[in-house]
C-alpha cells in the first residue's frame, strides 16, 4: 500500500516535491521557470476574456499578443532548463485551449 504521505506531493506539486521528499535534491530556480511563462499565458488568456465579458475590445488583442510571446517563451524556457515535467505539459495544453482557443471564439461570437 502507497502511504498517503508520499503519494498525496507527488499527485498535487509533480515528480520535483515527490524526488525532494524522498531526499533527492532539486535545482529550484530552474524548476518553475517553464511553468511561470505558462501562468503568464494562462492568466493573459482570462483576462482577454474578461476584457470580453466587459466591452473593453479593444483590450483583448494585446492580452492575446502578451499569451503568444508567454507560450513561446515557456517551451523554450522547458527545454533550454532540461525541466519538462507533465503537469506542465497540461498546463500548456489549458493554457493554449484557453488563451488561442475560448478568446477568439469569443472574439468572432
Amino acid at each position: 500500500m502507497i502511504a498517503i504521505g508520499s503519494f498525496l506531493p507527488a499527485l498535487l506539486l509533480g515528480a520535483a516535491f515527490a524526488n525532494l521528499a524522498r531526499g533527492v535534491p532539486i535545482n529550484a530556480d530552474k524548476m518553475f521557470t517553464g511553468n511561470l511563462f505558462t501562468l503568464l499565458n494562462l492568466f493573459s488568456g482570462c483576462m482577454a476574456v474578461v476584457f470580453l465579458f466587459n466591452y473593453q475590445i479593444e483590450l483583448v488583442p494585446y492580452c492575446v499578443l502578451v499569451s503568444l510571446v508567454a507560450d513561446f517563451l515557456d517551451g523554450f524556457a522547458a527545454r533550454f532548463t532540461k525541466n519538462p515535467t507533465s503537469i506542465g505539459l497540461q498546463l500548456d495544453s489549458l493554457a493554449d485551449v484557453v488563451s488561442f482557443g475560448v478568446a477568439p471564439a469569443m472574439i468572432i461570437y
